[in-house]
């Protein structure tokens, strides 16, 4: 098995937002990813 591992903003941004846009079939602007990005430092990915 696998472990778990907590990302980090700082370092694992670009994969977080790249891994939601594969999985859901999106595409974030700029802009939205900074949105996205203030929102995730309130939250343990």
């Amino acid at each position: 098995m696998r472990d778990i591992k907590q990302l980090n903003l700082t370092e694992d941004a670009g994969d977080i937002f790249a891994l939601s846009q594969f999985a859901f079939q999106y595409e974030l602007s700029e802009e939205a990813i900074k949105k996205k990005r203030e929102e995730a430092e309130r939250h343990i990915i």
